[in-house]
């Protein structure tokens, strides 16, 4: 069937025919005016691809938000440090029966990498970047849901009482 037909086959049943009305809009990103049959914001594949997220009804450039991440990387709280606002206090002996007392899991393994070898080695895991080391050494928490007793010989020593 044709588009003549259609048109046809409409005007003999009584129905009108609205053809498309092109809106003038301009793009968010770089301000040029341009015309559009849907509701785009941006003026093109460039400009949409500027657009990363929308944020309390404000869109932030690619840019900003790269700039936010390099910022939160930094950060004391945010960052790969000890003082990381979701760091939790650890008590683990080694294979050679040493104890190790710290704050950060990842931030430990990154810094001792001769404690673990290869282990040590980050590396995309899941949604993240982590440390196989890290990864199998939380599981040694009793807190966790699937707790194991001991990794490669280390060892949980003792839960601290009011901590993290």
């Amino acid at each position: 069937m044709t588009w003549i037909c259609i048109l046809e086959i409409c005007r003999e049943q009584g129905r009108k025919i609205m053809p498309y009305k092109s809106k003038d809009t301009r793009c968010i990103i770089c301000g040029k005016p341009f015309s559009t049959h849907h509701n785009a914001v941006s003026c093109s594949p460039k400009c949409r691809y500027a657009l990363t997220r929308h944020f309390d009804g404000r869109i932030i450039p690619k840019e900003e938000t790269e700039y936010n991440q390099l910022m939160r990387n930094k950060h004391p709280n945010t960052g790969p440090f000890e003082t990381n606002c979701r760091a939790k206090y650890w008590s683990l002996i080694a294979p050679n029966k040493q104890v190790y007392n710290f704050t950060n899991l990842q931030f430990f393994v990154r810094e001792h990498p001769a404690l673990f070898g290869n282990d040590a080695e980050t590396g995309y895991l899941g949604r993240r970047y982590a440390t196989r080391a890290g990864c199998q050494l939380k599981r040694l928490r009793p807190d966790k849901a699937h707790a194991i007793n001991s990794w490669k010989g280390w060892k949980w020593h003792f839960l601290l009482l009011g901590g993290k």
